[in-house]
């Protein structure tokens, strides 16, 4: 198996971030800085940042409704609320993607490295649903555009659909299959609306449904199937 796959399944990190911590020296293998496309077993000694580690026997899967406030991310020294404290597990358990911090809603964590690695590829395009509240009145017209692809930082976002969900309120639902950072706030951004919240609903079939923020559950059998068959 290799290396970064191995770590990605130990769950103490997705494959990215394992690449990152080997191109960076922080792998040892058997005592050995450790290079990328290293093949290894469980018989091998592998230390991450100094941990040792070996692969995760039960796979977790969990939904968050991520709370305002916290980072979508590991452990982390400049910052103080991070989602993992919010889940109690025995498994080192971590993000599929991020919400970013000034949002709030759904947001899956697990163990299983190759799930998170897949759900996160671009080439997987999974469609996620958001409710977002901008700071005036909208105009149909500045959400067809949005809608077909703007210039953003270079690059023309992909089609996604940008609909009316409450006029009054300033409010619309957004479906989208990019992740760029922050991409909705700065799409909204570049038509002169800023974004006074974000919530995300779905990610595909998976709802957030009536869960309040800062709980979380176990997805389902039927949910963990959906998500293996993307």
């Amino acid at each position: 198996m290799r290396i970064n796959k191995f770590i990605a399944n130990s769950g103490y990190c997705s494959r990215r971030s394992a690449d990152l911590l080997l191109e960076n020296g922080k792998v040892f293998v058997n005592g050995k800085v450790a290079q990328k496309g290293l093949d290894v077993s469980q018989e091998d000694e592998i230390v991450v940042e100094g941990k040792k580690i070996s692969l995760e026997k039960e796979k977790r899967y969990f939904l968050l409704n991520k709370p305002v406030g916290y980072a979508s991310t590991l452990k982390d020294p400049f910052e103080d609320k991070v989602v993992v404290d919010l889940i109690e597990s025995k498994e080192r358990i971590y993000p599929v993607g991020r919400l970013d911090k000034d949002s709030f809603g759904l947001l899956l964590l697990t163990n299983d490295g190759d799930l998170a690695f897949k759900l996160t590829h671009p080439s997987h395009n999974v469609e996620k649903e958001y409710i977002v509240k901008v700071d005036k009145t909208l105009k149909e017209s500045d959400l067809k555009k949005l809608s077909n692809g703007i210039m953003l930082e270079g690059k023309i976002t992909r089609k996604a659909r940008f609909e009316i969900f409450d006029f009054k309120n300033n409010m619309a639902k957004v479906f989208l299959k990019e992740g760029r950072n922050r991409q909705i706030r700065k799409m909204f951004k570049t038509l002169d609306y800023e974004v006074v919240s974000l919530e995300r609903i779905a990610f595909g079939k998976i709802k957030l449904g009536n869960l309040k923020i800062g709980n979380y559950r176990e997805l389902n059998r039927e949910e963990i199937e959906y998500l293996r068959s993307l």
